[in-house]
């Protein structure tokens, strides 16, 4: 099979159209002036990075999980600071103990994200041969602005 025909995370199934990757590129930004601000131009590029249904569910599941742990693991880490430094204040320690039951929640949830990238490592759309020789040439990543 040839390179683009399997998938790029694993090597070992072979790649669907569908569950592909797409990488935005872009570059030569033009700014000019119109009467009512800026005009932004630039060239702008698209490449498929091949992959397979299951490494597109897992890699989905991934960004799904890595959001959801950023933006749980700051609204926890925040009640458990605030709910730690309110019971050392006011001496009522079952703040403390309601702390230590959000932070094992938030375990719950890290174990099984860490369990599915440990078992499937993620390559970096960025690190596909294509993509790698446009961003040497200059390309970036996603739209200027």
């Amino acid at each position: 099979m040839s390179d683009a025909s399997v998938c790029w995370n694993c090597r070992a199934r072979p790649a669907h159209p569908l569950a592909a990757h797409r990488v935005r590129l872009s570059r030569d930004v033009r700014r000019s002036w119109v009467v009512v601000g800026h005009h932004y131009e630039w060239r702008s590029r698209e490449v498929s990075v091949p992959r397979c249904p299951r490494c597109r569910r897992i890699n989905l599941a991934y960004a799904t999980y890595h959001s959801v742990l950023r933006i749980g693991g700051g609204f926890v880490g925040f009640l458990a600071a605030a709910g730690a430094i309110a019971a050392l204040v006011v001496h009522h320690y079952s703040a403390l103990v309601v702390a230590g039951f959000m932070a094992a929640a938030l375990l719950v949830v890290l174990v099984p994200a860490r369990l599915i990238m440990w078992r499937h490592p993620r390559k970096e759309p960025t690190e596909y041969p294509p993509v790698a020789e446009l961003i040497a040439a200059g390309w970036h990543i996603g739209n200027p602005y």
